[in-house]
């Protein structure tokens, strides 16, 4: 199924913008064609499964939006001027990951909406999340890390390695 969407080379390169979303709505208006699904994926994620990926474009595909995630692990509080304040139930909790997978006209509207009031949000899901559409959660894997340290690279390396 993914052969269909491996790109042989890069076709074009598209300019950045001062936030993540900036680019990505970059991304967006530099396709000649609408496509179908969009998936936003963040390069720092390079071990991210093609169970992962099919499953996103699925979802995707269903339900207008859909996420990758992986349920939280440790106990989360919020905290005010240096105390904490109350315990967040983590059985509601997930840590995000990407790819985030979007049909493209809800993305698209998300982006106009964002750029309409300058709302800068965390990830595309939060974009989607303000026009009230349901985000479609998909269950993740630890394996798809965020590389970002060089505690985190190691850790990619043995995992490449095993």
């Amino acid at each position: 199924m993914l052969r269909r969407w491996r790109p042989r080379k890069v076709s074009h390169v598209v300019v950045g913008g001062s936030e993540r979303q900036h680019s990505v709505r970059n991304g967006l208006l530099s396709f000649d064609e609408e496509p179908e699904i969009v998936l936003v994926h963040d390069a720092v994620r390079p071990l991210v499964s093609k169970k992962i990926i099919v499953k996103v474009i699925d979802e995707s595909r269903k339900h207008g939006a859909a996420v990758v995630g992986v349920r939280v692990k440790d106990t989360i509080k919020v905290e005010e001027r240096g105390f904490y304040r109350k315990t967040l139930d983590r059985s509601k909790l997930w840590a995000v990951q990407t790819p985030q997978g979007f049909r493209y006209d809800v993305l698209m509207k998300a982006h106009l909406a964002s750029q309409r009031t300058s709302f800068i949000g965390t990830d595309e899901a939060s974009l989607v999340e303000r026009l009230r559409i349901p985000v479609r959660v998909v269950e993740g894997d630890d394996r798809n890390l965020k590389i970002t340290t060089k505690a985190d690279l190691r850790l990619a390396e043995m995992l490449l390695k095993s």
